[in-house]
């Protein structure tokens, strides 16, 4: 389970879920335009957003970036995320 620095445990739980639903879809078999890698990380974003604004701070959106990308490398993508994408 990774750590986002949200205010409260749902925070954390939500982060995890999205975080989770992206690293499956860059895992699977389909390679992945990196125009719909970004629009499926904001949509998760957003998911999160709706109950857990924190979720732009600086902290939690490094972190998101930082483990995008290191499933983005593990699976050979030659795109990485900012966080102007989220």
């Amino acid at each position: 389970m990774a750590y986002f620095e949200m205010f409260t445990a749902e925070g954390e739980q939500a982060c995890n879920e999205a975080l989770g639903k992206i690293q499956t879809l860059i895992k699977e078999d389909k390679f992945l335009s990196e125009a719909e890698l970004k629009n499926f990380v904001k949509e998760q974003i957003a998911q999160v957003d709706a109950n857990h604004r924190e979720v732009h701070d600086t902290e939690p959106e490094w972190h998101f970036v930082d483990h995008i990308n290191e499933a983005l490398e593990a699976r050979g993508y030659s795109y990485r995320v900012t966080r102007n994408d989220l």
